[in-house]
């Protein structure tokens, strides 16, 4: 059985890999997107398109691949990001070969919506049946990231549902030294002391005023 052209993988609920076959590739003459593969609520996709770069006098053409990983949320829910790692491969025909491989570490929100290489590889080197890229003029690409949700109180998008909600990480309550030695005396009077019961229970009062 021929496999499909686009596989999503989940291998967590932020982790996943993307697989994509694209025909006719000798023949590509603008952007090609895989279809969408929905983790955290965000649609991620591949992208790939031919890139072109000349020198200042024109006298010569560099042709590349390029290739990203995009997340094309709808404009209307602004307030997103995360931070994302990931692998973007261009697989070899022979499975038992290593991919081509270049690694992306980079954050994404609502204005930074995809990220890669536009000089990924040359395009006459994935054309070269020779390098093992190619096959009937079709190429795959497999694409593995993580999704970090950011920790340092950032706004990110709620990303359990798409109401549009902004939400921020709770940080650790710092204590003060004055709370925090209260809080000391009366755990070394509960092991020295004969009314330890009595002091316990203020312990558990302080515990829940500052909640340590």
């Amino acid at each position: 059985m021929a496999k499909p052209d686009f596989e999503c993988t989940f291998i967590d609920t932020r982790e996943a890999i993307l697989r994509y076959t694209v025909h006719g590739f000798s023949k590509l003459c603008g952007p090609v997107v895989s279809p969408p593969c929905y983790l955290l609520n965000l649609p991620w996709r591949i992208l790939i398109m031919p890139w072109a770069i000349q020198d200042d006098d024109k006298k010569w053409t560099k042709r590349y691949m390029s290739y990203f990983l995009q997340c094309t949320m709808d404009k209307k829910y602004k307030n997103w990001l995360c931070n994302i790692n990931g692998e973007l491969d261009l697989l070899s025909v022979c499975e038992e070969n290593k991919p081509f491989r270049r690694l992306i570490s980079q954050e994404f929100s609502s204005n930074k919506d995809n990220f890669g290489y536009n000089c990924y590889m040359l395009w006459d080197d994935i054309l070269d049946p020779g390098k093992g890229f190619i096959k009937d003029d079709a190429i795959t690409l497999q694409l593995h990231f993580i999704i970090e949700i950011p920790s340092n109180g950032s706004i990110w998008y709620n990303m359990n549902n798409f109401t549009g909600r902004i939400s921020i990480p709770k940080k650790k309550k710092r204590h003060s030294p004055q709370e925090r030695n209260l809080v000391g005396e009366l755990r070394e009077k509960i092991r020295t002391s004969d009314e330890a019961e009595e002091h316990l229970t203020s312990l558990r009062k302080l515990k829940e005023l500052f909640k340590i």
